[in-house]
C-alpha cells in the first residue's frame, strides 16, 4: 500500500470478480482500494476510459476475466 501511495505506478491487471468472491471480498473492495489511490480504469484491449467500473466489473460473467490498465 505504501509503494501505490508513494509511486502509483501502472498497473495492467486481470479483472475476475469470481476470484475475489472465492477469497472473502468483493471486486468492489479492489476497486475502492485503488481508486482512493487516484487509479483511473481503462479497457485492456484499445485503451479507452471505463466509465463506470463497478457496472462493468458487475457484467463480467462468473468463472470469465478482462484485462484492464490502471494510470
Amino acid at each position: 500500500l505504501n509503494y501505490l501511495s508513494n509511486y502509483r505506478p501502472p498497473i495492467i491487471m486481470e479483472l475476475a470478480p469470481y476470484l475475489y468472491r472465492e477469497n472473502g471480498y468483493e471486486s468492489e473492495d479492489l476497486i475502492n482500494l485503488l481508486s482512493s489511490f487516484g487509479y483511473e480504469f481503462y479497457f485492456g484491449k484499445n485503451f479507452k476510459k471505463i466509465s463506470d467500473i463497478y457496472n462493468y466489473a458487475k457484467n463480467i460473467k462468473k468463472g470469465s476475466k478482462t484485462d484492464i490498465v490502471l494510470v
